[in-house]
């Protein structure tokens, strides 16, 4: 179980790398928030409590959704995440509050839905996150948590991850394996039906990527996930552990079009208040 203080120092420090990549990830954002959302079935209107928002996801897409009628909450239990999303165009049209989604600074019965974007893996405990979901949400209020299926199902994290080791010689630490916590299907689903929720439902989804291997499109993730131990190393360095990134990737089996196939497998459960 993640220590919570030990978490926020952790995520305190990767504050600026993520909202470094903000920005220039948005597009990709946007293909994975808008069906997220959808989910939850978000209509104009909706006041959505979104938790763990980091930079901004799934919240800035939010916005579009929910629209002037409605009202967009992002939440961090990290000030310096939304230190960076504050600055980020947008912004301002959305409600910003440092809180810890163990014990929310909310009312009982004030949020229609709630969104979170891999983020309650990272919680020590969170069964008392699903109790006070339940306990903010309206009657008929919904909320949804995508979440990392296993890592063995994760071809750019196992890239990663085996390049940190070979050249830095870094070992996956708690905080990475968190990343899987809900690997297995039905682990927070029976968390979130114990804590009363009358309907709690688990989608897995499959994805096939196509990368070229002319770009090193594995840079924003790279900086996102272990950015931490970038910080200290110089120019040749980084372009040695880059090199052996793109040797890995080499490895792997490639379509027709000579594209690299990235296997990634995600879950979104959908719990329902009434």
């Amino acid at each position: 179980m993640p220590d919570h203080a030990a978490a926020q120092s952790y995520w305190a420090g990767k504050a600026g790398d993520w909202v470094q990549w903000a920005d220039p990830v948005a597009r990709l954002a946007e293909k994975i928030n808008i069906p997220f959302l959808e989910s939850i079935d978000l209509a104009p209107g909706h006041r959505l409590l979104d938790l763990a928002s980091g930079a901004g996801e799934p919240a800035m897409s939010a916005l579009s959704i929910a629209g002037e009628n409605g009202l967009v909450v992002a939440t961090d239990f990290v000030p310096g995440m939304l230190t960076g999303l504050q600055k980020r165009p947008g912004a301002d049209q959305m409600k910003l509050a440092a809180a810890d989604m163990q014990a929310l600074p909310f009312a009982d019965t004030v949020f229609d839905r709630i969104s979170c974007r891999f983020g309650i893996m990272f919680v020590p405990d969170p069964a008392a996150v699903a109790r006070e979901c339940r306990r903010i949400l309206s009657t008929d209020g919904v909320c949804g948590f995508m979440i990392w299926g296993p890592q063995e199902d994760q071809t750019l994290f196992s890239i990663l991850s085996q390049a940190v080791f070979d050249i830095l010689g870094q070992e996956p630490d708690s905080h990475h394996q968190s990343i899987f916590r809900f690997g297995r299907k039905g682990d927070l689903q029976d968390i979130f039906l114990d804590a009363g929720f009358h309907s709690v439902v688990e989608t897995d989804q499959y994805h096939k990527a196509r990368a070229h291997l002319d770009r090193p499109f594995w840079q924003a993730q790279l900086h996102m996930t272990y950015g931490h131990l970038l910080t200290d190393l110089d120019q040749a360095a980084l372009d040695h552990l880059n090199n052996h990134i793109l040797c890995l990737f080499k490895d792997l089996p490639r379509d027709e079009q000579g594209s690299t196939i990235l296997n990634s497998h995600t879950r979104i459960l959908i719990a329902q208040k009434g």
